[in-house]
């Protein structure tokens, strides 16, 4: 690690979880109180999602960046580890490349730097929202899951409208940094679920051989809802590479 990859040793840092498409803050639910106390988190809502429900939805994945960027330094948060799933890894990402005095590392879950949508899944988000919680089920979940991890997830609330839901997979499908990888340079772990139908682990590895040293951690067994399935395992890796991006919190965890 080069000295512009790290602050100085004992510096706080602050990680930021950014949430998939259709999702919010909540989704991070689990996987925050594995990392709190001890680090500090932000985990915002997208206009659209949770707290912000009422507002209106993004529409592409660089006015989210901008939307993010913006309200990073209005908290004051620079050099922070983005932590994001699917959706949330593409912001991530571009925030790194587009405002990279903003992050200190990336924490790349369940996601890839191009992210094809499926034309059923275009549809059934635009024709048939109420059926996606259901979709989601066989599309975000390993067959192995704990069913009762799967129950929590389907009687939770949905955190998106369906404008929002809409803009986010439309979105998605028009995101690719495969070329500007190599630009990203801060330290990085990315992870993935075996059983991950919606972002297939051959995305992750392409994304952590592009980006230099970037290390990949497959997990057997698991979805694309891997925050769902592995909260203390993703939150575990969080603190590692808090520990390396800012030589605070996590220190001691190993």
């Amino acid at each position: 690690m080069t000295d512009d990859h790290a602050r100085d040793a004992g510096a706080p840092t602050t990680v930021v979880l950014v949430h998939h498409a259709a999702g919010g803050a909540s989704d991070w639910r689990e996987l925050r109180e594995r990392l709190e106390p001890g680090v500090e988190v932000w985990a915002p809502d997208f206009p659209g999602h949770g707290a912000l429900l009422h507002e209106r939805p993004l529409e592409t994945i660089d006015a989210m960046v901008e939307w993010l960027a913006g309200r990073m330094r209005e908290r004051s948060i620079v050099r922070a580890v983005v932590a994001g799933h699917s959706m949330g890894g593409a912001v991530a990402l571009r925030l790194a490349l587009q405002h990279p005095e903003l992050v200190g590392g990336l924490a790349l879950v369940s996601t890839g730097a191009r992210l094809r949508v499926a034309r059923a899944l275009l549809q059934l988000v635009r024709e048939h929202f109420s059926e996606l919680p259901q979709r989601m089920v066989s599309l975000g979940f390993s067959p192995s899951a704990d069913p009762e991890v799967v129950r929590r997830w389907v009687e939770g609330p949905w955190p998106a409208t369906p404008a929002a839901a809409v803009a986010d997979f439309a979105a998605c499908d028009g995101f690719d940094v495969r070329s500007r990888l190599s630009e990203v340079r801060v330290p990085a772990v990315v992870m993935v679920g075996e059983d991950d139908v919606m972002t297939p682990p051959k995305l992750s590895r392409e994304l952590a051989a592009g980006i230099a040293g970037a290390r990949l951690r497959v997990f057997p067994s698991c979805g694309h809802l891997l925050l769902w399935e592995r909260p203390a395992e993703l939150a575990e890796e969080i603190r590692r590479l808090c520990a390396v991006a800012g030589g605070g919190p996590g220190r001691g965890d190993g």
